[in-house]
């Protein structure tokens, strides 16, 4: 769970540079944001990085070993299938940190 509290933070902080991105002129204000942005996108990394370690983990777990913590009626295709999700939107939430960090590198020279 902490990753994906690393990772949607990454992502709103990296909305809010983008944002300050567009309206900036200055190029030491650019340069701050430019620094922010690279932090920012290392979060989303770590972020996603270790959901995606727990999210292969888990599927792992259901395959090898065997055994699955359930809840209620969940199949162990349904528990996968939600591991595989997870995996999914922890990719889907990287391109705006990361693009952020690029547009802010290109605006910096």
């Amino acid at each position: 769970m902490l990753f994906w509290l690393v990772l949607f933070t990454a992502n709103g902080f990296a909305l809010l540079l983008l944002i300050q991105s567009f309206t900036t002129k200055d190029a030491e204000r650019l340069a701050w944001l430019h620094k922010r942005a690279l932090a920012c996108a290392w979060m989303a990394f770590i972020g996603a990085a270790g959901a995606i370690a727990l999210c292969a983990y888990g599927i792992y777990y259901a395959y090898h070993v065997g055994g699955i913590p359930l809840s209620g009626a969940r199949t162990p295709a349904q528990h996968v299938s939600k591991l595989m999700q997870g995996i999914l939107v922890a990719l889907l939430l990287m391109p705006l940190p990361l693009g952020t960090r690029a547009l802010l590198n290109r605006r910096v020279q």
